[in-house]
């Protein structure tokens, strides 16, 4: 890679960590319909239509056809837009109600806590799958470290949302903030990730020659 291409991959990471930074700094609420929910459904669509492109990619290969390589990133790019869904129309949410609905049952600091389970499985679930299929993931290593991040952020945006299980109340408006930023991070982390295995998988077909 020559040394223009790296700086001009510098000054764009630059501005988009700096990008995500003024959006929470400067959000006026950290509620469903906020600019920062506006802004991880974006993140997450993005990162639908860049896994698009991978499969794409993989699909007109020069040598032999892999349609297990194609199906693995397919896959990929639907839990991203099914979680952009879930994003933007609230769907763990909405499941929880429903379920609370259909038995009855009167909300408390337990049951209340069905979405952030449901929030929590969507992330073991994604890792879970990057892991078993790593060989498909191979040729990118550093989408495999973005993945690793963006779960890891998950895991503790999980345990901020559910105000820590109830282990640290006093800590519940650092918490709440806490949530949002890791939201944040870590989508922003899945989709520089997927653009390293963009940029990775055009290499391998000399399709980026620098």
């Amino acid at each position: 890679m020559n040394m223009h291409a790296k700086k001009i991959k510098f000054v764009a990471l630059t501005s988009y960590i700096v990008f995500l930074a003024v959006v929470l700094l400067t959000a006026t609420s950290y509620g469903e319909k906020s600019v920062v929910t506006d802004v991880s459904t974006l993140q997450l669509a993005l990162c639908s239509m860049v896994g698009s492109i991978i499969a794409i990619a993989i699909f007109f290969q020069k040598n032999s056809l892999n349609f297990s390589a194609v199906s693995v990133w397919v896959v990929l790019a639907f839990g991203c837009a099914f979680l952009a869904m879930d994003d933007a129309f609230m769907y763990h949410e909405r499941f929880d109600k429903l379920i609370h609905s259909l038995f009855g049952w009167e909300e408390t600091r337990l049951s209340d806590r069905i979405d952030d389970i449901l929030v929590g499985a969507y992330g073991l679930l994604g890792m879970t799958f990057i892991l078993l299929k790593r060989s498909y993931f191979a040729f990118s290593s550093r989408f495999i470290n973005y993945a690793k991040s963006a779960f890891l952020l998950s895991v503790l945006m999980v345990f901020c949302d559910s105000k820590g299980f109830g282990l640290v109340d006093g800590l519940i408006p650092i918490m709440h903030h806490l949530e949002e930023w890791t939201k944040l991070l870590g989508g922003g982390c899945l989709f520089v990730g997927m653009l390293c295995a963009l940029e990775d998988i055009l290499k391998a077909r000399k399709l980026l020659f620098y």
